[in-house]
C-alpha cells in the first residue's frame, strides 16, 4: 500500500467522524431551537390565560368558570 492510500484512508476516517460530529452538532442545535420555541409557546399561552382571567374576574364571572376556561388555578386567579 502506498501513502497515497493511507492519506486516501485517513481523510475518509476524518471526513465520516466530521460529518458525525457535525451531523450530532446540528441535531443538538435544533433541540435546543425548539425546547426554546416549546417555552416560549408555553409562555405565551400563560400570558394570554392570565389576561382572559383579569377580563372575566373584572365581568364578575364566578371563579370556577375562570379555573376551567383558562386552566390557572383558584390561588392563581386571586392574586390577580
Amino acid at each position: 500500500m502506498k501513502n497515497k492510500d493511507i492519506n486516501t484512508f485517513a481523510d475518509l476516517d476524518f471526513k465520516k467522524i466530521f460529518e458525525q460530529e457535525l451531523s450530532q452538532s446540528s441535531l443538538k442545535h435544533y433541540r435546543d431551537l425548539k425546547n426554546v420555541m416549546d417555552t416560549k409557546f408555553e409562555e405565551g399561552k400563560m400570558e394570554r390565560n392570565i389576561e382572559i382571567a383579569k377580563n372575566m374576574k373584572t365581568l364578575g364571572f364566578a371563579l370556577s368558570q375562570i379555573t376551567k376556561i383558562t386552566g390557572l388555578t383558584e390561588t392563581e386567579i386571586a392574586a390577580l
